[in-house]
């Protein structure tokens, strides 16, 4: 995997163990390289998942994908004043 990029946002990878489409060693290269150029990145591998999650797998992915961007994005305001 190649990266062309000067700056490389925050990365969240979340990836089943037992992958047939994506090898878990595409997510682990990954890290490599996002700790090679200091990008910060959260990283949860789940054992025994193929490429869907499904159940409580996808509730705790759906759950660290927000906590990840309200970590990252923080919090904004709508016209109204109104926190989204």
């Amino acid at each position: 995997m190649k990266l062309f990029v000067r700056r490389i946002p925050p990365v969240l990878i979340l990836h089943g163990e037992s992958d047939p489409t994506v090898p878990v060693e595409e997510a682990y290269h990954l890290q490599q390289v996002l700790e090679g150029k200091g990008v910060p990145y959260e990283m949860q591998i789940y054992p025994g998942i193929g490429h869907s999650f499904t159940g409580e797998i996808w509730r705790d992915a759906g759950l660290r994908t927000l906590a990840f961007l309200k970590k990252h994005l923080g919090q904004s305001s709508d016209s109204s004043g109104t926190q989204v």
